[in-house]
C-alpha cells in the first residue's frame, strides 16, 4: 500500500493514494487510578438560652480519615490516611487524618461575638504510592536538599495546627450593623512542611494559611436600604 499523502507534493505520485489523511483519532479516557476513602464526620449543634446573660450557641464539625486508598494502574494499593501522599495531587497539600472546626456564639441584645477554633492533625511527609517510605527520602524529594537527609526526626511530620478567630457584631437598627473580625488571634505561625511545593515558603497553604499570614484585624458596616 502506498504511504498516504497530498497529491499536490512533488513526493508524491500523480495518481491518487488508496488511503486519505488521518481525519482523526479516538482517544477515549482511562480510569489510570482508583481511590476509596472512609471515615467519620460529625455535626454538632446546640442553643442555651442563659436569661439575662443571653444565648450561647455551639457547633462542632468533626472530620476523622480512617482510609485513604490509592489503586495505581499496577494493581498495588497504598493507605494516604495521615501522609502527604498523593503528591502530585493539588499542590501536593497531603491528607490529615483530622481535621475539626468549634464555633462559640454568645448573642445579647444587639451584640453577637463568635469564637472559633480551627483544628488540622499532623500528617507525616511520606507518599508510600510514589515509593517515598522513609523521612530521608520525603525531604530529599524537593530540589531544596541535596544527598541524604539527617536532621531532626521532627522535620518528618507536619504537626498540628491550632488557630482562633473572633467576629463581633453590633446592630444599631435593622438597617446598619458594624462588624468586625481578629483572625489568628494568637498569632499562631504556621508548622514546617518540607515536602509540600504548593506554596512559597516551607508551609501548607491549603491548611496553614492563617499562620503564614499571622494575626489579621478587620473592620466593616453593612447597610440596607
Amino acid at each position: 500500500m502506498t504511504p498516504a499523502c497530498e497529491n499536490n507534493l512533488p513526493a508524491c505520485p500523480d495518481e491518487l493514494t488508496p488511503v486519505g489523511l488521518i481525519a482523526y483519532q479516538v482517544f477515549p479516557y482511562v480510569n489510570a487510578t482508583q481511590t476509596e476513602v472512609n471515615g467519620i464526620d460529625v455535626g454538632l449543634e446546640t442553643h442555651i438560652d442563659v436569661g439575662r446573660i443571653g444565648r450561647l450557641s455551639a457547633t462542632l464539625n468533626y472530620t476523622h480519615v480512617f482510609h485513604y486508598y490509592l489503586t495505581a494502574p499496577t494493581g498495588v494499593t497504598t493507605d494516604l490516611a495521615g501522609t502527604h501522599g498523593p503528591t502530585g495531587v493539588s499542590g501536593d497539600t497531603g491528607n490529615p487524618e483530622d481535621r475539626a472546626v468549634f464555633d462559640l456564639t454568645w448573642d445579647r441584645g444587639p451584640w453577637s461575638v463568635t469564637g472559633t477554633v480551627n483544628y488540622v492533625g499532623h500528617f507525616n511527609l511520606l507518599d508510600p504510592s510514589i515509593g517515598i517510605d522513609t523521612c530521608g527520602e520525603s525531604v530529599i524529594s524537593e530540589d531544596r536538599w541535596v544527598g541524604t537527609y539527617t536532621g531532626p526526626n521532627s522535620f518528618c511530620e507536619v504537626e498540628t495546627f491550632v488557630d482562633v478567630d473572633l467576629y463581633a457584631e453590633y446592630k444599631f437598627n435593622e438597617h446598619l450593623h458594624v462588624h468586625g473580625s481578629v483572625l489568628n488571634v494568637f498569632d499562631k505561625p504556621p508548622p514546617l512542611d518540607l515536602q509540600t511545593y504548593g506554596s512559597a515558603g516551607n508551609y501548607d497553604n491549603a491548611f496553614h494559611d492563617a499562620g503564614a499570614i499571622g494575626r489579621f484585624f478587620s473592620l466593616g458596616a453593612t447597610y440596607t436600604f
